[in-house]
């Protein structure tokens, strides 16, 4: 018997639809529950900081500038590998094909129970790694992109380090690759290193995790060359404690470290490929690194190869390349400033190089909070640490981290700093008027004029240096004057202290080269006895501003002051208001300090005279101070 389908006049013909409808809203429904269960990681391609790449052309604000760091990286990368010894080839290139999808460098979140250090940050931060309290290391090392975190020594280093370590451990078998910088400076510090290997080995014995080989060191040393001091990794932390012990110093004054983490990092792949060990990196330096053109090609092959890389580093100078550090000359006793490059903290220098007058502090170099900028770049891109270490080697006063983080630099690529340059044109003045004060001149002569007839000559000769001054300050001027309308549209507190500071800075120096040369050209027109014994002339500070302002006589009878004078008191009125906005603005930084040394000599000066004792006769038979210190120059090292 046949039963005839519902017609749509059929009471039973709703049933029919609402049961239709219902199985479909069911399957329907269960089909995005399950799509929803079901997850699935998309890969992501490592981002890769292309430092060399080509910009265009009409993006190059600064060319020189930028130029200045374009050394020929194909030439670093020959040197490199050909130099590479101990360890053999360093390793077959990184292609497309050796993405180590397999190898995650995830990290689970705390446990409840774990006491956290409070952490300095620069960056977005990522889950924490596991603490060590049952091992004494209290302070958690965080697995966070691109943080900077003062530890306070080079042991400090080591300890956090190690909790980095243990967490790795916790998924499987791992590979420490030690990177030492083999400068004579770093001796002491390698040291101890050395002696923390002690603590680390029981640490990882107490937490049972030395047994199988399950952690592996390999120790590799790096100056102009890179060296592979351990023929293949060792689970022995004797022999990893002889090995280091065992390290040449290379005295070419070169660190090519970026070179060095790169060979390294195609050397060890193997040990993730065929087993499947994670791969960190721990490098010890004191300085930025000389072959920064190569660090994007160093970035790649650390992202690709998913190995984090910890660096132990010092501070950089606030805007500066170089500090001095003080040598002694055994044989002489004479001490030497030598240079060693220990910055910048940003891509290129964003700090004018513009001298103080009058006595004070000349604040050639700050400490910026952050480590150099190419090895806090690598250190971030990898996803590991920069464990900042300060050494006191960098003068000048200290300033809280929890405040400079506000006024971190741009981690970027030369091409995006370039491009960022050309979007914001208050920014590129301020690169442009750094590059302006580059070989500016010092202090100009401020005492040990003669009262004789040497005294004209020698004001003629002090005059050329502040006409030189002014020269660049008026070119630095008209730069920032040309973007001062886009003053209000900055948002960056480091940007905004830059562009104040250097204004108020270069008006404060373009009316103390102007009162300097009228001083001078008083002198010059109108020289007075020093009186008394007094044999010498120096000028002081001086509230009083005047220049362009004429003498009684000529004054007698006029209402308005001239026009120089005019002008002097407006740019001394703006620099005063920038000065005192950049103090008030951004207290507890290097920008309010600057401001303060600037604010604290008045503009103007004064003539003082003084006597000097002349200069002793040399004894018969004393050494040429000359020649000794030229002697001495020879012995000088390299760092």
């Amino acid at each position: 018997m046949s039963v005839d389908a519902p017609t749509e006049s059929s009471p039973k013909n709703w049933w029919y639809k609402a049961a239709s409808v219902t199985s479909s809203l069911i399957g329907h429904g269960a089909l995005i529950i399950a799509l929803l269960l079901f997850t699935y990681e998309i890969p992501r391609k490592p981002e890769t900081i292309h430092l060399m790449a080509a910009v265009p052309e009409e993006d190059l604000v600064v060319d020189d500038f930028l130029e200045s760091i374009q050394t020929t990286s194909d030439a670093i990368t020959e040197t490199g590998n050909a130099a590479s010894s101990t360890g053999g080839a360093a390793g077959t290139g990184s292609g497309p094909g050796s993405d180590l999808s397999t190898f995650k460098m995830d990290r689970p979140n705390v446990d409840s129970g774990t006491e956290l250090a409070r952490l300095e940050m620069d960056a977005p931060t990522r889950p924490l790694t596991t603490a060590t309290t049952k091992i004494g290391l209290t302070e958690v090392v965080p697995g966070l992109m691109g943080t900077t975190m003062e530890s306070g020594s080079v042991a400090g280093s080591v300890d956090r380090v190690t909790a980095e370590i243990v967490h790795q451990l916790t998924k499987g078998p791992v590979l420490v690759v030690w990177l030492f910088d083999a400068s004579g400076s770093l001796r002491e510090r390698r040291d101890q290193v050395v002696e923390r290997f002690d603590r680390v080995n029981k640490d990882l014995e107490k937490l049972g995790k030395m047994k199988e080989d399950i952690l592996l060191s390999a120790v590799v040393t790096f100056g102009r060359d890179t060296h592979f001091i351990t023929d293949k990794p060792t689970a022995d932390f004797e022999e990893l404690q002889a090995a280091v012990r065992s390290i040449k110093e290379d005295e070419s004054g070169e660190e090519r470290v970026f070179s060095a983490i790169r060979q390294a990092a195609q050397k060890y792949r193997k040990f993730q490929t065929q087993n499947h060990r994670t791969v960190m990196m721990i490098v010890l330096t004191d300085e930025t690194g000389e072959d920064l053109p190569v660090v994007d090609e160093c970035i790649e092959v650390v992202q690709r190869n998913k190995i984090p890389v910890y660096v132990l580093g010092p501070m950089a100078p606030f805007g500066r390349k170089q500090i001095n550090v003080p040598w002694i000359d055994p044989p002489t006793g004479e001490q030497f400033d030598i240079p060693i490059d220990r910055g910048p903290e940003s891509l290129l220098p964003e700090h004018l190089a513009l001298p103080y007058w009058a006595q004070g502090p000349q604040f050639d170099t700050f400490p910026s909070g952050f480590g150099p900028y190419g090895l806090s770049l690598v250190s971030r891109m990898s996803g590991g640490l920069y464990l900042l270490f300060d050494d006191g080697k960098v003068k000048g006063p200290r300033f809280d981290r929890d405040i400079l983080t506000r006024y971190a630099p741009e981690y970027m690529s030369l091409s995006d700093y370039s491009k960022m340059l050309n979007k914001h044109p208050l920014r590129r003045a301020v690169a442009e008027a750094v590059k302006l004060s580059e070989g500016s001149p010092g202090q100009p002569r401020m005492g040990d004029f003669p009262a004789d007839d040497q005294l004209n000559p020698t004001l003629s000769e002090a005059q050329k240096t502040a006409a030189a001054t002014e020269s660049f300050v008026d070119r630095a001027l008209t730069v920032l004057s040309s973007v001062e309308k886009e003053r209000k549209d900055e948002t960056s507190p480091r940007w905004q202290a830059h562009y104040d500071l250097m204004m108020g800075r270069l008006l404060a120096t373009r009316i103390r080269c102007n009162e300097y040369n009228w001083a001078l050209a008083q002198m010059k027109v109108n020289p007075t006895p020093p009186g008394g014994k007094n044999n010498r002339w120096r000028l002081i500070p001086n509230k009083e501003i005047k220049f362009g302002k004429t003498s009684g006589a000529e004054t007698k009878g006029k209402k308005k002051e001239p026009k120089g004078s005019q002008h002097a008191k407006e740019d001394a009125d703006k620099a005063l208001a920038l000065l005192d906005g950049v103090v008030k603005n951004h207290p507890n930084t290097p920008w309010a300090a600057m401001a303060e040394r600037e604010l604290s000599v008045p503009l103007g000066f004064k003539w003082e005279s003084y006597y000097q004792e002349p200069p002793p006769m040399p004894k018969p038979g004393e050494p040429n101070k000359a020649m000794q210190r030229e002697e001495a120059m020879k012995r000088m090292p390299k760092f």
